[in-house]
């Protein structure tokens, strides 16, 4: 399953299954954009307990894949970070992946602004290792636009380039729990948005119905 904000329906649910060839995992097939055929391929090779190479290929049918892109990602520890001084239940309750059901600010007339729309898109993940990573998008999402196509390189015109820059927000890096104060805090690696980048981001949102310990705790409003 493949997902980018340039197909309508958020995500490509593939007709072909990956499978093993000499220690790597390979997964082709044939697809049809505009009347036009393309062969794309993905594979996982050089594969370790603890890295791995990805390689996206594309071309035409019978003929030679051209490499697209190369990813190659090792293994972050799979000790726990200690968050607090005495790891607490709430901390730990916070592990997993959270779907977003809301997502607001309070502005200075203390009025609730939706930017993504009142029922956006998006996760939130917490993992076990001290890392978070966040996506989120507008709805209704925004149609493809007539000019742009990803897949040969053609970018959006700058009008477009920034409707999509304001309707997807993404960031990922590490967190911390203080559960004394309740609450979370992001420190932000990598960001879409460059005034994000090596800032903490604490995780302060509207809290309705029961008190949860943490405001991102599972009891939370904006996930289910």
């Amino acid at each position: 399953m493949g997902c980018d904000n340039g197909n309508p329906d958020g995500c490509y649910v593939s007709k072909e299954v990956a499978k093993w060839n000499r220690g790597s995992l390979v997964w082709t097939e044939e697809q049809e954009h505009s009347g036009r055929k393309r062969v794309y391929s993905e594979v996982f090779r050089d594969i370790t307990p603890s890295s791995f190479t990805q390689v996206l290929q594309e071309g035409e049918p019978g003929g030679a894949l051209q490499t697209t892109v190369t990813i190659r990602a090792t293994k972050l520890s799979e000790t726990p970070i200690i968050r607090t001084a005495t790891a607490s239940e709430e901390a730990h309750a916070l592990i997993g992946t959270w779907r977003v059901v809301e997502f607001a600010d309070l502005n200075k007339d203390g009025k609730w602004v939706y930017w993504f729309g009142e029922h956006p898109r998006g996760y939130f993940v917490y993992d076990a290792t001290g890392h978070v990573y966040i996506q989120i998008m507008k709805v209704p999402p925004l149609t493809p636009f007539p000019e742009a196509n990803s897949d040969e390189g053609k970018p959006p015109t700058a009008e477009h380039a920034l409707a999509a820059y304001n309707s997807f927000f993404a960031y990922f890096g590490t967190y911390t729990v203080d559960t004394e104060k309740h609450l979370v805090t992001h420190h932000v690696e990598g960001s879409l948005s460059p005034d994000y980048t090596d800032t903490d981001q604490p995780a302060r949102r509207r809290s309705i119905g029961p008190s949860p310990a943490l405001p991102w705790h599972p009891s939370h409003p904006y996930f289910s």
